[in-house]
């Protein structure tokens, strides 16, 4: 596979040395049983950066259930700049969005995504997915779990925050929620509980698409050694949707 893969040029100073690539990140990085055994989505993109990165990395997982900006800022030294990383891939917002204070977590998002870009650490964003109702596929704004009240989340109003504030930034920002929300819209979208263990939690299927939306960014190929359409894509029978 080594040779159908281009190293895209913001990589290119990360060539011939170790590189140590950090998630930071919620339930949704960290590794849980929502997969079900299965590789998650940071998992599967180290699979693939074997391919880029040949002469070593280090893949850190600082994902934390439950953590939100405020949470990862006061862990950011113990797990995360200790590392030395020279990428961070920030995967936060999900548990944020429930507090509906876009402003304040604009002004927290900048603060961290700023420490980083201090120590001249490369920032990779991303939005986290909508929140789906399993038994329809469609978006939820507000949930219910055991007689609580209702929580409402600000998904796409924390997303856009995110997306614009990476801009900003000059940061590389995968769009998951607007994505996801494009299938929400199709004809086809009570399967999107097929990609959930449950509301917020993608499974192991939901992080394979996870991986495929990163995969342009990194120059990868969203297919794997271990599946069957890595056979046919080398044999030329199926096309590189990443290139």
């Amino acid at each position: 596979m080594s040779e159908l893969i281009k190293t895209p040029p913001h990589f290119a100073h990360l060539q011939d040395k170790l590189v140590t690539i950090v998630a930071l990140g919620d339930s949704n990085t960290e590794v849980n049983w929502w997969t079900l055994g299965g590789l998650n989505w940071f998992g599967l993109l180290g699979c693939n950066l074997y391919e880029t990165f040949i002469n070593g990395k280090m893949m850190i997982n600082s994902g934390i259930s439950g953590s939100s900006v405020p949470h990862s800022m006061e862990r950011l030294n113990r797990d995360v700049l200790r590392f030395n990383p020279d990428v961070v891939i920030v995967s936060l917002g999900l548990n944020d969005a429930r507090n509906c204070d876009p402003e304040g977590f604009e002004k927290q998002y900048s603060e961290l995504i700023n420490a980083m870009l201090a120590r001249g650490i490369m920032v990779i964003t991303r939005t986290p997915n909508p929140i789906i109702n399993m038994a329809d596929g469609t978006e939820m704004c507000t949930w219910t779990a055991n007689g609580s009240p209702p929580v409402s989340y600000m998904m796409q109003e924390y997303s856009v925050v995110i997306v614009n504030l990476s801009k900003e930034l000059g940061c590389i920002c995968i769009d998951h929620y607007s994505q996801w929300k494009k299938s929400l819209a199709s004809k086809y979208h009570g399967e999107m509980s097929m990609l959930m263990g449950n509301h917020m939690h993608p499974n192991a299927v939901g992080h394979k698409r996870f991986y495929y939306e990163l995969a342009p960014v990194f120059g990868l190929s969203p297919y794997f050694q271990h599946d069957f359409e890595h056979l046919l894509y080398m044999e030329g029978a199926l096309c590189n949707p990443c290139k």
